[in-house]
C-alpha cells in the first residue's frame, strides 16, 4: 500500500497531465478533441478515486492521533467519592475564572453597584495576628 505522500504525488502528476492536455489545445488554438476529452475524464476519475483514498487515510490518522493522546484522568482520594451536589456547591461558592472575579470587583466598586457575595469568601491562612499563619510578630 502506498503512503499518503505517494498518493498526493500521484494526484499532482495526474493533474499535470490534465493541464498539459489543455495547454496543448490552447497552443494549437483549438478545442479539445474527443480522444483528449475521454483521456482527461479518465484522468479526473482516477484523481477523484485517489482523493477519496487520501481523505480516508487522513481521517484514520486524525482518529489515531485523538486516541493516542493521553487523557488526564479524574482522580479522587481513596475511599472518598464526590457527589454531584458537592461539585455544584463548590462551583457556586467560587469564581470560574479570574476575569469573572475581576468583573465582580469592578461592578462592586461602581456607585450603586451590586456586590457579589462570592467576594466575601476570604482566603484562609492569611491571619495577621498568628505568626504561624502568616502574621507578623
Amino acid at each position: 500500500m502506498k503512503t499518503l505522500t505517494q498518493y498526493r504525488e500521484d494526484i499532482r502528476n495526474l493533474m499535470k497531465k490534465a493541464s498539459d492536455i489543455d495547454a496543448k489545445a490552447t497552443m494549437e488554438n483549438r478545442d479539445l478533441l474527443e480522444a483528449e476529452l475521454a483521456l482527461k475524464n479518465e484522468i479526473l476519475d482516477t484523481v477523484e478515486d485517489l482523493t477519496k483514498t487520501v481523505q480516508t487515510m487522513e481521517r484514520q490518522d486524525r482518529m489515531s492521533a485523538i486516541l493516542d493522546t493521553p487523557q488526564t484522568p479524574l482522580t479522587v482520594e481513596k475511599n472518598h467519592a464526590l457527589s454531584v451536589h458537592q461539585v455544584a456547591d463548590k462551583n457556586k461558592d467560587s469564581f470560574s475564572s479570574l476575569g469573572q472575579q475581576m468583573a465582580a470587583v469592578f461592578h462592586a466598586g461602581q456607585p450603586g453597584g451590586k456586590v457579589d457575595p462570592r467576594l466575601f469568601n476570604a482566603a484562609s491562612g492569611l491571619n495577621e495576628t498568628v505568626p504561624s499563619e502568616g502574621g507578623l510578630r
